[in-house]
């Protein structure tokens, strides 16, 4: 396959169209006068190929390309390459019965600062950015391969390029490395769909798993719920049917019974009065007959008569008795009956405001059915909607899934970020509060104990001055008592000077220091920044009477920031990390002072320093051993108090520092240094 045709149409110096025929199949030089549009047809070839970068065609932007940048009218550039596809065993795949190939580009002007819009045609048909590429790597061309276009000057660096340059070259031109390419993008396609699937996953797993199932739950205690309620309903039904069938058999059998009763109450009144009627006749005739009683004549008949009468009025008498006896029963029993009806129509009562009532929750519970259901529905919604991959903000409105996870995590990350920077400088400050509430506690009570001194100079004072009054004047006496006064003055201006400054140092945070964070990878403000050197020893509780001594010996080192390795300091120095001007001290790369440089002095050194202050009766130390501090700081302490003795006076420091054999730096007690 080889060019048979060029057409160029408003590209570069070409304002019309312009037809370029008679290529070779194998070799072809394109020859001309300078300025003759030479270079252009090369550009217009690679600009069709599908060239990325424009600046190998003399480019800033697609505008360049148009004539004139589309200020003359001419508002599109159009290249078209006709291809010969005669040989097919050089064809590409799927064109072997193509006899010529036909590619188009054109880009057209959108207007003033809105850039150009690019398109390709294939034998006339629309094809995208992606099937021309594929196309031409197929054949072996690759025209955003560096040495596809070999310029002058290339030459000898294609001669000179190494084998794994060549092969490439060759994988190129053989149209394999557009597999290879291909295959790289496809992994990481797949890559980034394993990424949101395994997001999708968690999602599912950590959001919407939780929902489904509680909403499986709710739906099975909705199921339950239901079915208890029509089986309650049911009950209840019967049990109101069978209380009111009960009351209302009840009612009858009382209506009945009563009826009963009155008319036994009524035939009993009645015979009560046939008795006492009866009962008068009796007695009539009783009396008739004791008013003849005395009748001498009187027959046995009337005395039977009257016999009779008599045994007859007792036994109504006694019918009496047991008919009142009855109804007094009956009495009761009506009474009972009537409680009875009462509790009777008591409980239907109850059983009424209960059966309302009933209804009453039931209406409760269609309300409660209906809000689960519409709870229900929402759930589905959600569903629907993290199906669709949106959910719903705090205002209601949809958002994608995506854009939410994304701010969760960016204010996850942010809110981790504060956290572990608070809990950083939680950890870094707290036992900083616990040596300076020490430190405090500790200059209140020297403060305490140096103006307790001063007082006493000052009644030693008074008391040589009484003691002056009452002797004898005399001008050598009275000589050395104004000396040993100025000396006790001047010691007094010295520890109130010392008091203030003690108080002024245990007040200001001078040692405090705020940073924010370098892009460093796993930076951990614990581990990588210990703090300032004054904040990682304190003097040893038995030797606090060193403190300034220690102090006046580190010097300005007592504020310079401590940091695990050099490439922290240089990045944090490099960044602008802190708020002022600070000095680092890296860790790792601390070295001696010098090659005969020593953690400590030799011990002939300190031996001498040694004789010296036993011949002032004094004692000589190693600062380093008045003080306590981490072990991994070890190297940074020797380098600042390793060579360091204190002693007691100034004389003996003198000596010391300035013996031949010695020579090293010497801190008095009270703060003069050699």
């Amino acid at each position: 396959m080889y060019i048979k045709s060029i057409e160029l149409d408003g590209f570069k110096s070409y304002a019309k169209r312009q037809l370029i025929q008679g290529f070779h199949k194998q070799f072809n030089a394109i020859t001309g006068y300078n300025g003759s549009g030479k270079s252009n047809i090369l550009d217009g070839i690679c600009f069709l190929l599908g060239l990325s970068k424009l600046e190998n065609i003399r480019a800033k932007n697609m505008t360049d390309l148009i004539f004139k940048q589309g200020q003359a009218g001419v508002n599109k550039a159009v290249v078209t390459i006709t291809f010969d596809n005669s040989d097919e065993s050089k064809s590409p795949i799927g064109m072997k019965d193509t006899k010529e190939i036909i590619i188009r580009r054109q880009i057209v002007a959108a207007g003033t600062g809105r850039g150009v819009s690019s398109s390709y045609t294939l034998n006339g048909m629309p094809a995208t950015n992606n099937r021309i590429h594929d196309f031409f790597r197929g054949i072996g061309l690759n025209v955003n391969n560096p040495h596809f276009l070999i310029m002058q000057g290339r030459i000898t660096k294609v001669l000179n390029m190494k084998p794994e340059e060549i092969l490439g070259m060759i994988e190129e031109a053989a149209g394999t490395k557009m597999y290879d390419q291909k295959r790289k993008d496809t992994e990481k396609t797949i890559s980034q769909k394993d990424m949101k699937l395994e997001e999708c996953q968690k999602i599912i797993e950590e959001s919407l798993d939780p929902k489904i199932e509680k909403m499986r739950e709710d739906r099975k205690n909705l199921i339950e719920i239901n079915r208890l309620k029509k089986t309650k309903e049911g009950m209840q039904r019967k049990l109101d049917a069978y209380v009111y069938w009960q009351n209302l058999k009840g009612e009858n059998e009382n209506r009945k019974l009563g009826e009963e009763t009155k008319a036994k109450i009524e035939q009993s009144r009645e015979r009560i009065e046939e008795i006492e009627k009866l009962i008068g006749e009796k007695e009539k005739m009783l009396e008739d007959l004791e008013n003849h009683k005395n009748d001498q004549d009187s027959n046995t008949e009337l005395e039977e008569s009257l016999k009779a009468k008599t045994e007859e009025r007792v036994n109504k008498e006694v019918e009496r008795d047991e008919i009142a006896e009855h109804m007094k029963q009956i009495e009761e029993d009506r009474k009972r009956k009537k409680i009875s009806i009462e509790k009777d129509q008591k409980l239907l009562e109850k059983k009424k405001k209960e059966h309302e009532k009933i209804l009453s929750d039931h209406d409760s519970v269609d309300k409660q059915q209906k809000k689960d259901q519409e709870d229900a529905q929402k759930y589905r919604s959600e569903i629907e909607a993290l199906t669709r991959g949106t959910m719903a903000d705090e205002n209601g409105e949809q958002v994608s899934i995506e854009q939410k996870i994304q701010e969760s995590r960016t204010e996850t990350a942010e809110l981790e970020a504060a956290i572990k920077t608070a809990q950083n400088r939680q950890t870094r400050l707290r036992p900083r509060i616990q040596d300076l509430t020490k430190n405090v506690d500790r200059l209140k009570k020297q403060n305490t104990s140096e103006m307790s001194d001063i007082k006493s100079r000052e009644l030693e004072v008074q008391k040589a001055t009484e003691q002056l009054k009452k002797l004898k004047f005399d001008e050598e006496h009275e000589a050395q008592i104004k000396d040993r006064v100025q000396i006790l003055q001047r010691e007094t201006q010295d520890l109130d000077q010392r008091c203030q400054k003690l108080i002024r140092t245990a007040h200001k945070g001078r040692y405090d220091f705020v940073f924010r964070d370098p892009p460093i990878p796993n930076f951990d403000r614990a581990r990588d920044v210990r703090g300032t050197v004054a904040t990682l020893f304190k003097v040893k509780p038995s030797e606090e009477k060193y403190n300034f001594a220690v102090e006046i010996a580190c010097g300005n080192f007592l504020q310079q920031v401590v940091v695990s390795n050099q490439n922290i300091a240089r990045s944090m120095v490099e960044h602008r990390v802190f708020v002022n001007r600070k000095t680092l001290m890296p860790i790792a790369e601390t070295r001696k002072k010098s090659p005969h440089w020593q953690a400590r002095l030799e011990s002939n050194r300190f031996q001498h320093a040694k004789q010296i202050a036993d011949k002032h009766k004094e004692e000589v130390k190693h600062m380093i051993d008045l003080i306590d501090f981490p072990p991994e700081l070890t190297i940074i302490m020797e380098n600042l108090f390793g060579s360091i003795l204190v002693t007691t006076s100034l004389t003996c420091a003198k000596e010391i520092a300035y013996h031949p054999k010695i020579r090293t730096r010497v801190v008095t007690e009270r703060v003069s240094t050699n």
